[in-house]
């Protein structure tokens, strides 16, 4: 077995800091077989893993996760919700700019800030807009 696929294999171990682990060793590693188990990383009971898998699936830049990080936008835990966000800005997803736009009202500061860098780089005129306003708003 190789240390990938130790690595992916540790991402199942009852101790959620060895899965925390995992998932940011996982992070780094941008290559394709990582994909799946980064997907279902999103659904550990631990949000720190969820959270930094959210952040490492970003790195793929490919739309087609954009729908597995939308649905953490509504997480339960604000560290996940800002790593969701922080993800949909680096995919550029403009599927997901109606549902950051909600999360920009959000209570937690963090979460808005992750929302709004990721509007900004997706840049699209909904999301500008609804910045705009928000800033106003202050």
């Amino acid at each position: 077995m190789g240390y990938v696929e130790k690595v992916i294999q540790d991402i199942q171990d009852d101790d959620p800091k060895v899965r925390r682990k995992a998932v940011q060793i996982l992070e780094v590693i941008e290559n394709e077989k990582v994909l799946d188990p980064l997907i279902k990383a999103l659904k550990d009971e631990d949000e720190r893993v969820r959270g930094i898998a959210a952040r490492a699936l970003g790195k793929f830049e490919k739309d087609e996760l954009a729908e597995h990080l939308i649905e953490l936008l509504g997480d339960e835990h604000y560290f996940v919700r800002g790593c969701a966000a922080d993800a949909l800005g680096e995919i550029g997803s403009e599927e997901a700019v109606d549902h950051l736009v909600e999360v920009l009202r959000e209570d937690k500061v963090w979460v808005q800030d992750e929302t709004a860098k990721a509007l900004i780089k997706i840049s699209h005129p909904t999301g500008i807009s609804a910045l705009e306003d928000w800033l106003r708003e202050g």
